[in-house]
């Protein structure tokens, strides 16, 4: 293949920066399209290459030190693939580098290439994510309305998914309190669970945000992506409930990588015998005996949890420590 032939596969795009290049939305998702790319990859080429043409010039050995020589080659033999950007009537395709891409999740080392969000990103104030199991838990209710309400009452954003159990009720109580809500979905964003909640955030103000395209369906590795998002978009976590090794136990390990607030009430009298708690427990151990698995960690994460006396940054003792953590967290503003 001569230089003319593998600039014209490239270089498919339009010349202008502006149509379509690495940093747009139209030209992230071309990148992730490319055979073997990784979201690490597809942001290092686009941090460093403004458009297709300057990734050309800079061939194997200019793009190896960005992605590695198996990824540079497939580059420059294969090209950057022509695939249309899905959207829908009322989301917004942003990358971090759009104008209003979420400045704190743009920071965040785990930032998404790409995200499609409905409605309003807040953009200040001060934002606590609430988590829990995806069934109705009457411990995890009581701590997450409580929570919800005393962060709305502060005027905190609330975040968390949109599926079923304390994901909902903590997008339905912070719209009923008439607060501001940002659901982080695993499915596309024209595509949640309860179309009917999503409706009433976006008519409260919020936002719904997913880096999962339109029309995508619910998995479970996109379920537990998702926990890294919504970990970076929040000033804290508090984890409501959980058992060892849940689902919920990822958004656990997603705060601890990305070093944000953990806070965890600890559980008493007949509560402290649920296997639904047990991760409360452990989490709140003085000892900090934790084991990784309980949280889905291994490697660097799992070494975090060896240093933690407790592993939470937060214990809440009762409904008066929650209340006081969250007027804390408000006063940041």
């Amino acid at each position: 293949m001569d230089e003319e032939e593998r600039l014209t596969i490239v270089d498919r795009g339009p010349s202008t920066v502006e149509d379509d290049a690495p940093q747009t939305p139209e030209g992230m998702w071309r990148l992730l399209h490319v055979r073997g790319m990784r979201h690490d990859a597809a942001m290092a080429l686009a941090h460093r290459h403004y458009s297709w043409a300057t990734m050309e010039r800079a061939g194997v050995e200019g793009l190896t030190k960005l992605v590695g020589r198996g990824l540079a080659r497939t580059i420059m033999t294969e090209g950057i693939p022509t695939a249309p950007l899905p959207t829908t009537t009322d989301a917004r395709p942003l990358t971090p580098w759009s104008p209003g891409y979420p400045l704190r999740l743009r920071d965040s080392p785990v930032a998404p290439p790409l995200v499609w969000v409905r409605g309003s990103l807040p953009t200040s104030g001060r934002a606590l994510a609430v988590v829990g199991p995806d069934v109705d838990l009457p411990y995890a209710t009581a701590v997450a309305t409580r929570a919800v309400r005393g962060a709305v009452d502060r005027d905190l954003v609330t975040i968390a998914g949109l599926g079923a159990g304390i994901d909902a009720l903590v997008a339905r109580t912070t719209v009923h309190a008439g607060g501001r809500h940002i659901a982080v979905l695993a499915t596309g964003v024209d595509q949640p669970e309860d179309t009917a909640l999503a409706d009433a955030v976006l008519a409260a103000g919020g936002a719904l945000l997913s880096e999962q395209p339109p029309d995508a369906p619910a998995t479970e590795g996109a379920a537990v992506a998702r926990y890294r998002i919504v970990s970076a978009l929040a000033d804290a976590l508090l984890l409501t409930a959980g058992a060892p090794a849940s689902l919920v136990a990822y958004a656990v390990r997603a705060t601890l990588a990305e070093g944000r607030p953990l806070w965890v009430p600890r559980p008493s009298g007949g509560h402290a015998s649920d296997r639904s708690v047990q991760l409360l427990l452990a989490l709140s151990d003085p000892q900090g005996l934790v084991d990784p698995a309980a949280v889905h960690a291994s490697g660097r994460n799992g070494s975090l949890l060896a240093n933690r006396r407790p592993c939470a940054d937060l214990v809440l003792p009762d409904g008066e420590a929650l209340d006081s953590a969250i007027a804390t967290l408000a006063g940041g503003v």
